[in-house]
């Protein structure tokens, strides 16, 4: 009874402790820690309460705004985030450590103090609004922040949907606090800052009443989040909404005016890849189309809306006045959208392995190696099909990708189940010859229909007849379906390749993979009589190859679960191994018997 009482109290003590963590309900003496490398990983053990928490937002919306692509590029976004937070291993905090050991150890504030605790987290917030408001107010930095106000939605995983050099760039601004604030504290509250801003991402939750006053709330931040000209440049706090009220950039949501979500100018893309740098190309070119070098470099550090004349955040009369639009949602088919879910799921597991402590200890390994560069270039090209690029494209990457990862599977994992799931890789391969013949298909049906229309007058006025016989006929009646019969008994002959190896396994019963040797190890079963043929003569003298078969043993796990019409298998009695041949299947003519010796072949060419 323990044995289930107990995963079940982890369970129940586990949610109420890390879910307290999204809203800042932390005890100070538990995250309170003398030294950097006692401060745990708090943004690892919120993923958990947060995905619950975005599940349930979406139950409560139901079907009104979800909507797979933005979802799903939101999350890639977050992966590529992690995946340069795992590898920097910390090292934004290097500069900040730096600056505490040489000046700052004869001014800093007792580590185990509650005072510190304290003035730590309004310090690590404040630092957050102004760090937020450059984002915003300069041009080059907001060159990388407009990817987290890239979607046209505001949900739970918008919060995700981040820039991979935000913490880099916005570092400098808490530089000062180094002088006074211990670095174990810093990594705390700054953690905490940035995991309490995720839920309130989101238009589930309205007023909260008086909590308005001091803190930022899912309504304080809707106004933050949207291009209305209003909204613009407002609501940049944090946790407290405090300094926005005080410094004059607070604006109260209005209910007359319907909010509109994304960029200004928004960009029609799903590919995270892109949305990550394809603003830098925009800055670039406003750089250059200054006729002075100091226009130039001021348009670097000035607002995104200032041109040459104008004050440094510009005028508001020559922004551009967003109203209500339809928002960027390519049509996909359903099948592909269970295609592209599948893989980011696959990608999501192979992320989530870099968090074990024998994967993140060594990343120099070739699989975290393949692993990451199979992730990226699968967020890559899920990208593309989101936005319905040239469609060769994405799938010529899909299918080099999906080969390579069989590869590496083949070669780190030992085991019948990844073995499996390499064939079931296959099996998607043929899946795609499939798709293309059923697209080379309607090719050839839309060629013939735009003949018979738009060339209808043109055949009619020239003779395509001989006799009675109509050639026009005979090209829609016989040529078309040979063609389709060559395509499909081709990829047939393909689809037979890929699923034959797999029948063998299935036949054979349980089995384990010798990779070394490329072979299937069977179970070992009791020899069969020395002196009775495995292939009888055929009652049919007519057809003396032709052959019957009996089984002697009914053990499920006997070897004999093989007949000898599974010839193309090489079988050796003695170590039960079945060798998948290349060459034509042996055939078993009626004098071939089993010799005495345990060593010998079950059916041999005559």
């Amino acid at each position: 009874m323990s044995i289930i009482l107990s995963p079940l109290a982890e369970i129940v003590d586990y949610f109420p402790k890390h879910f307290g963590k999204l809203w800042y309900i932390v005890s100070p003496k538990e995250t309170t820690f003398e030294f950097l490398h006692e401060v745990p990983d708090y943004q690892q053990q919120i993923w958990i309460p947060f995905f619950l928490l975005l599940i349930l937002e979406q139950l409560i919306l139901r079907k009104k705004r979800f909507r797979l692509n933005d979802q799903v590029t939101s999350l890639s976004h977050w992966m590529l985030i992690e995946t340069v937070r795992i590898f920097s291993r910390g090292a934004e905090y290097f500069v900040y450590i730096a600056i505490y050991e040489r000046f700052g150890r004869g001014y800093t504030l007792p580590w185990n103090s509650l005072w510190t605790w304290y003035i730590t987290f309004i310090a690590v917030d404040f630092c957050y609004y102004w760090a937020h408001r450059s984002n915003h107010e300069v041009h080059f930095l907001w060159a990388y922040h407009q990817v987290h106000h890239s979607s046209e939605e505001f949900n739970f995983a918008v919060g995700l949907r981040q820039s991979i050099l935000q913490h880099w760039c916005n570092f400098v601004i808490y530089l000062p606090l180094a002088f006074f604030i211990p670095p174990s504290h810093f990594m705390v509250h700054n953690q905490f800052n940035l995991i309490y801003q995720l839920w309130i991402h989101t238009t589930v939750i309205g007023n909260l009443g008086p909590l308005e006053l001091i803190f930022n709330t899912p309504k304080h931040h809707r106004v933050h989040h949207g291009c209305n000209l209003y909204c613009l440049d407002k609501n940049y706090g944090g946790v407290f909404i405090v300094w926005d009220r005080l410094f004059g950039t607070f604006q109260e949501e209005e209910q007359i005016e319907e909010i509109v979500y994304g960029l200004v100018v928004n960009i029609e893309s799903f590919n995270a890849f892109y949305l990550q740098i394809f603003y830098l190309k925009d800055l670039i070119k406003k750089s250059i189309s200054m006729s002075t070098w100091a226009d130039k470099f001021a348009v670097y550090w000035k607002g995104p809306s200032w041109f040459p004349g104008a004050p440094r955040l510009g005028l508001d009369e020559f922004k551009i006045k967003v109203k209500p639009r339809a928002v960027y949602d390519p049509l996909i088919p359903k099948w592909q959208k269970i295609y592209i879910s599948v893989q980011f799921l696959m990608a999501l597991f192979n992320h989530y392995k870099l968090y074990k402590p024998q994967y993140h200890e060594n990343l120099g390994d070739p699989w975290i190696i393949f692993a990451v560069a199979n992730n990226l270039i699968a967020l890559a090209s899920i990208g593309l099909l989101f936005d319905k690029r040239a469609f060769i494209y994405p799938s010529t990457i899909e299918i080099v990708r999906c080969a390579l990862y069989v590869y590496f599977m083949r070669i780190y994992e030992d085991n019948l189940i990844d073995y499996l799931i390499y064939y079931i890789h296959r099996v998607r391969t043929g899946l795609h010859n499939i798709a293309f013949f059923l697209c080379r298909c309607s090719c050839f049906i839309e060629f013939f229909r735009f003949l018979r229309k738009d060339f209808r007058n043109w055949l009619s006025a020239n003779s395509l007849s001989i006799g009675a016989l109509d050639l026009r006929d005979i090209l829609c009646s016989v040529v078309l379906p040979l063609e389709f019969l060559h395509v499909g008994l081709r990829d047939a002959y393909y689809l037979i390749n890929l699923f034959y190896p797999l029948f063998i396994i299935v036949r054979s019963g349980s089995a384990r993979i010798d990779r070394a040797s490329r072979t299937v190890l069977l179970p070992r079963g009791p020899a069969p009589p020395s002196d009775e043929p495995l292939c009888r003569p055929s009652p049919d003298p007519q057809n003396p190859l032709a052959r019957t078969t009996r089984r002697r043993h009914r053990d499920p796990n006997d070897w004999s679960r093989i007949s000898s019409e599974d010839c193309r298998c090489c079988w050796n009695l003695e170590s039960r191994i079945v060798t998948f041949a290349r060459s034509r299947p042996p055939r078993c003519s009626p004098s071939a018997r089993i010799p005495a010796a345990r060593s010998r072949t079950r059916c041999r060419d005559p």
